[in-house]
């Protein structure tokens, strides 16, 4: 192995405080461009324009879908009643299966499985 767990561990926790660092800054800069995004599309609607370009790019304002349901039990009688689960994304639960799994509830069709991950602490800290 060549390296000692306590190295290993301190290795371990500033790459992983480098990364958390950068993120950070991440974060700001999305913030920042999700308000540049937000001014521009206001822009190309005052100036009543689909698109418009800089001098290196161009963008173009694209109509997308947002979908609140605002009735899940309508919403999933409709699906049963019809077949149209195509409505729905395929991904389970991941929590609510363990859980379920932890009280002896096997659901049919699920294999569950496990990882291990870490938990980072500060010597010290409760």
């Amino acid at each position: 192995m060549g390296q000692t767990i306590e190295k290993l561990i301190d290795y371990y926790r500033a790459a992983r405080g480098a990364r958390l660092e950068i993120q950070k800054e991440l974060d700001v800069l999305k913030e920042s461009e999700r308000d540049l995004k937000a001014q521009v599309l206001a822009m190309l609607d005052d100036l009543k324009l689909t698109s418009a370009g800089g001098e290196d790019f161009a963008v173009c304002r694209q109509k997308r879908a947002i979908v609140d349901v605002t009735d899940w039990v309508a919403f999933y009688k409709h699906i049963s009643e019809t077949g149209h689960f195509d409505l729905l994304q395929k991904r389970p639960a991941v929590r609510a299966l363990a859980d379920r799994a932890e009280e002896g509830d096997k659901v049919p069709g699920v294999k569950l499985g496990h990882f291990y991950d870490l938990s980072v602490k500060t010597k010290g800290a409760k």
